[in-house]
């Protein structure tokens, strides 16, 4: 269920809002040679370049669902 949001994924995305992305030799794309993730809440500098709404996703969860684990990269 896991949705990474990358920024050579979302390119078009990030381009249409007037951004961009850098691929330096060595080193992950990054949204304005800064952020490695092209989905982000409060980085200001880069806000009007990146979306922020969440993904969502529904399954469900019944008596045949042993195990259910939540995460989260940085809330």
């Amino acid at each position: 269920m896991m949705i990474n949001h990358e920024p050579n994924t979302e390119r078009g995305s990030i381009e249409i809002r007037c951004g961009f992305v850098s691929n330096m030799s060595g080193d992950v794309p990054r949204v304005n040679g800064q952020l490695a993730v092209s989905c982000a809440f409060d980085d200001k500098s880069l806000k009007s370049h990146q979306r922020s709404d969440p993904d969502i996703q529904w399954t469900n969860i019944d008596k045949r669902t042993n195990i259910l684990i939540l995460t989260s990269d940085g809330l």
